[in-house]
């Protein structure tokens, strides 16, 4: 499995540039949820193919969500 430089606290953070705080961590654990991934340390580096999976969720639930999956997506393609 490739592990990329993305971290849950690299969504966590560019969902806050765009929504409220409580916000954030609302829409990152629900994409996190929704994906079936397991919540994991905010700090560790992920699998690319997890990274995918959480952008995919974001680009579904559109708004502000959109487009931080898209921006993510985008640096590990």
């Amino acid at each position: 499995m490739e592990k990329t430089d993305i971290t849950l606290e690299v969504f966590y953070s560019k969902l806050r540039e765009r929504v409220s705080t409580s916000n954030a961590k609302l829409l990152l654990h629900k994409a996190i949820v929704q994906s079936g991934l397991k919540e994991t340390n905010l700090k560790e580096p992920m699998n690319k193919s997890d990274v995918q999976t959480i952008c995919l969720e974001l680009i579904k639930s559109g708004g502000p969500c959109f487009y931080v999956g898209k921006e993510i997506y985008k640096q590990i393609h």
